[in-house]
């Protein structure tokens, strides 16, 4: 009934092809559309509908759904030529979740060595398996980072938390950005900002934390595939 509702209504494929997706959920035949998928790769969404739709299974509760979906959404990205550093991590999250660290480091120290510039990724590495509890792995990202970045201070607050008494040598490194000696201390730091007495002083900080900020977007946008929905 569906393929005869796509013949019909070219415009709405997008919207047939998630209740497509949502009712084989339900019906027990999703191994079946998956495989299908699989077999007939031209036929299949593209990726920003099925992130979508994995984004949607996820708030129903059906997290193994949602994570078999993004499982073949990233490995057929990663099959293309020069795949993005968000198909890796993607995927590596989904292993992640599996508790399958082993793979998920594979595919993090690939997506370092292939894609990006070199060192790029290194701190959104660490940066999701500090996300799962993985300390040790996370400091195998952030060493290396660090190594060839050394002023990177991003890099070294994710590595401070891992390290006991880590945090209060960079809130009193003089050379910190005051984001960085805002975030070690534990405060928020626009609230922080606003009690600084003296008026130069206080808009250095407010400057300092919009310029923060709009790095982050700039890396985020830069990242971030187009239409990825999935909740991390």
């Amino acid at each position: 009934m569906l393929a005869e509702l796509k013949r019909a209504n070219p415009d709405a494929h997008q919207d047939l092809d998630a209740l497509e997706i949502r009712v084989a959920a339900l019906s027990g035949k999703f191994d079946a559309l998956l495989t299908r998928y699989q077999r007939e790769p031209d036929r299949a969404p593209q990726g920003d509908i099925l992130r979508r739709a994995a984004f949607e299974l996820r708030k129903q509760g059906n997290a193994e759904s949602a994570r078999a979906l993004l499982d073949y959404v990233y490995r057929r990205e990663l099959e293309q030529d020069n795949p993005p550093a968000s198909a890796f991590l993607g995927l590596a999250e989904v292993r992640l979740e599996a508790k399958d660290v082993t793979a998920a480091m594979s595919l993090l120290r690939r997506m370092n060595l292939i894609t990006g510039a070199p060192f790029e990724s290194l701190l959104l590495s660490a940066r999701l398996m500090q996300r799962f509890d993985h300390s040790a792995e996370a400091d195998e990202f952030l060493t290396t980072r660090l190594r060839a970045v050394p002023w990177d201070f991003d890099a070294r607050l994710e590595s401070a938390r891992l390290k006991k008494g880590g945090l209060p040598a960079i809130a009193a490194d003089a050379h910190a950005p005051y984001t960085i000696h805002a975030a070690a201390a534990g405060t928020d730091p626009a609230a922080a900002a606003a009690r600084i007495t003296d008026a130069s002083a206080r808009l250095r900080a407010f400057l300092d934390i919009v310029g923060q900020h709009a790095g982050q977007q700039r890396r985020a946008t830069r990242r971030l595939p187009r239409g990825n929905c999935d909740e991390s």
